[in-house]
Order: C-alpha cells, then sequence, then structure tokens
C-alpha cells in the first residue's frame, strides 16, 4: 500500500541528456582576429621608395644647379652658393629620413604581421636594435677618437664600421630568413644582402686600373656603375617588401578562409557515447 504502479514496463533504463560536445584542442583564429593583428605597411614601404628615388635623383638635382650657375666643381671640390647649399641639404635630410623612418616602421609592422602568422620569424625589435646600435656607434666613435691616439684611430674607424656592417646584414639575414618561413620571394633578398659588396669589389677594381685611365673618363665609369647599381638595388628592395607583404597577406587570406568553411565541413564526427 501507498506504492505507485509504475505504468509500462519496467527495464531499467535511465534516459541521458546527449553529453555536449568536447572542445577542439587548436580553434582556429577568426577572421577578425587576424584583421586585428595586420599591421599595414604601404604607406612606410612607399617612403622607403621615395627616399631611393629621391637619392637617384641627386646626380640630376647636381647637374641642373650647375647649369644654373650655382654650383661649380673646381679641381675636384664642389663650390656651392647659398641657395645650392640649402636645396642640396634639404634634399640630403629628406632621402634620409623618409628612409630611416619608413625602413624603421615597415620592419616593425612587417615582423609583427609575420609573428601573428608562423612561428620562428623576425622579432618586432631586431630593426630597432639595429638603428641603436648604428647611432650608437656613430655617436661613441668621434668621443672615443678624441681620448685615444693617433695610432689607434684607425683601428677604430675600422672597428665601428665593422659593428655597423654587422648590424646591418644581421638584419637583412633576419628578414630574408623570415620571408622563406612565410613563402615569400627569397631572389630580392639576396640581391640586396649581396649587391653592395659586389659594388665594392667592383669599385676597388675600377680604382686599381683607374690609373690607365683619365681622370674624367673614370669618373663617368665609375659613376654610371653605382647608378646602375642602386637602380637595381633599390628595385630589389622594394620588390623584398612587397613580396614580404604579399607573403603575410597570402597566409593571412589562408586563414580567413578555412575559419569560413560551413559548420558541417569543421563539425567533428560524434563518438559512440555522445550518439547514445
Amino acid at each position: 500500500m501507498g506504492q505507485k504502479k509504475s505504468i509500462g514496463p519496467d527495464t531499467g533504463f535511465v534516459p541521458r541528456l546527449p553529453s555536449p560536445a568536447r572542445r577542439r584542442r587548436y580553434l582556429p583564429r577568426s577572421d577578425a582576429v587576424v584583421q586585428d593583428r595586420h599591421h599595414h605597411t604601404v604607406l612606410p614601404r612607399a617612403m622607403v621608395l621615395t627616399s631611393f628615388i629621391l637619392g637617384l635623383s641627386m646626380p640630376a638635382w647636381v647637374v641642373l644647379l650647375e647649369r644654373k650657375g650655382r654650383l661649380d666643381w673646381a679641381g675636384g671640390d664642389t663650390v656651392a652658393d647659398p641657395v645650392a647649399r640649402r636645396l642640396l641639404v634639404t634634399l640630403f635630410v629628406v632621402m634620409f629620413g623618409t628612409y630611416a623612418v619608413g625602413w624603421l616602421w615597415w620592419s616593425v609592422a612587417a615582423a609583427a604581421n609575420a609573428a601573428s602568422l608562423a612561428r620562428w620569424t623576425v622579432s618586432p625589435l631586431l630593426a630597432p636594435f639595429g638603428y641603436l646600435v648604428t647611432v650608437g656607434v656613430v655617436a661613441l666613435v668621434p668621443e672615443i677618437d678624441q681620448r685615444i691616439a693617433a695610432q689607434q684611430r684607425s683601428a677604430l674607424m675600422v672597428a665601428g664600421g665593422v659593428v655597423i656592417v654587422i648590424a646591418h646584414f644581421g638584419v637583412l639575414r633576419a628578414y630574408r630568413r623570415t620571408a622563406e618561413v612565410i613563402g615569400g620571394e627569397l631572389a630580392p633578398w639576396i640581391r640586396v644582402i649581396v649587391l653592395p659588396w659586389v659594388a665594392l669589389f667592383v669599385s676597388l677594381l675600377l680604382s686599381f686600373f683607374g690609373q690607365v685611365l683619365d681622370k674624367a673618363v673614370f669618373a663617368l665609369v665609375l659613376g654610371s656603375l653605382w647608378v646602375l647599381f642602386s637602380l637595381v638595388d633599390a628595385a630589389s628592395m622594394y620588390q623584398a617588401m612587397a613580396s614580404f607583404d604579399r607573403a603575410c597577406t597570402g597566409r593571412r587570406s589562408v586563414h580567413s578562409e578555412s575559419d569560413a568553411l560551413p559548420n558541417f565541413l569543421t563539425r567533428q564526427r560524434a563518438t559512440a557515447e555522445q550518439r547514445l
């Protein structure tokens, strides 16, 4: 008495609600997250290109000022009036300023883009560190030069130059390795690294054989070669930066497309326990 009769057969089966799906171990980054991590690099790349264009236009400015009578070559020395001097100084400041700011901006932004897409990439702090090393050497060498003997000044200049060269080409080599990691083009980076050494070797070779040439012919040949090397170097540098950015954008697009797959393609297969 007092017991309720069960309705239907007593099978002992207790219904269970389906357990929640297990979380995936690695969740793909959403398009919004990838977009937030992407830093635009078009403007700093354009600044670097502008710097190269200004540098390549320097011979034209010199010729123009010479024809206007504001600049003259006297025995190998350049004599310029105040207008020409201000113009050339302004061009040099703008050229080096746009390159310094543009390259530093691009290197940090590009390294951050690569770091958000792949492992073992260049650190965004490497290029600023290289700048600090270069500026520190340029600032310290004159101070040390005043406190050492005259016989040691040559060694000091060589040591300072070696440190600057190591810092500069070390940064370029790191970006070349990162370009390889993210699938960018390597040929432009190799040209940027190798071309200055080729230009230096050719200049030394011409200076050795320049004794048999006329001074005007030697200056014309050497100047033409340096203009050619500068053109190739500028084109290679811009191509290297552009290919690096394209590689980052391409990998970002791949991430976005993989995140945009339909749910039924990304849904994990239910286990036997979840089907009960």
